[in-house]
C-alpha cells in the first residue's frame, strides 16, 4: 500500500500487513522506552512533547491532544534510547510530530530512525560544526549562482 504518494519499497520500509516482525518491532519499541539508560536529552524532551499540538489538529479534544504528547514522547524516547550518541534539538519534536500524524503507527518509529540517521543527522552531533560546513558550502554556490543576489544577503 503506498502512504503519502510513496511506496513502501522507495522508503526502505516494509508495509505487508502484521506479522511476526510487528510483533518483534513492538517489543524493541517497548525494550528501547522501559531501559534504565534514559537518553541526556529526556528531560528536554518532556519539555518540548508538553508543549506540542496546541494549535494542530484543529477539532481535537485536550485528552486526544495529551495522548498524541505522550505518544510523541514516547517515539522520540525510544529513538534516543536506541541512539545515545544522537542529540536533541529544539524543534526536532515539530518534525517527528509531522510523521506521527501522516505515518501508519507501525512504521512510525523505523521512519523516524532513518529521518534522523540519514537527513538531520549533521544536526543531531555534540556540536553545530556540521551544520555551520554546509552553511558555507551553501554560501559558496550561492555566490557562484547568483552573486548580485549573494551580495545582498551578505550585506
Amino acid at each position: 500500500p503506498e502512504i503519502l504518494g510513496v511506496r513502501p519499497r522507495m522508503r526502505s520500509v516494509e508495509d505487508e500487513g502484521y506479522d511476526e516482525r510487528d510483533e518483534e518491532r513492538e517489543r524493541d519499541e517497548e525494550r528501547d522506552t522501559a531501559s534504565d539508560d534514559v537518553h541526556r536529552d529526556e528531560r528536554q524532551i518532556r519539555l518540548d512533547t508538553d508543549r506540542s499540538f496546541v494549535l494542530y489538529p484543529v477539532d481535537t479534544s485536550i485528552v486526544d491532544k495529551e495522548a498524541m504528547q505522550e505518544k510523541l514522547n514516547r517515539l522520540l524516547t525510544a529513538l534516543f534510547r536506541r541512539h545515545p550518541k544522537l542529540n536533541y534539538f529544539q524543534g526536532y519534536h515539530d518534525i517527528v510530530s509531522v510523521l506521527l500524524l501522516t505515518l501508519p503507527e507501525e512504521v512510525q518509529l523505523e521512519c523516524v530512525e532513518k529521518l534522523s540517521l540519514h537527513r538531520v543527522r549533521d544536526s543531531m552531533g555534540s556540536t553545530l560544526e556540521p551544520v555551520l560546513g554546509l552553511l558555507r558550502v551553501t554560501k559558496n554556490l550561492l555566490r557562484l549562482a547568483d552573486s548580485k543576489y549573494s551580495e545582498t544577503l551578505e550585506r
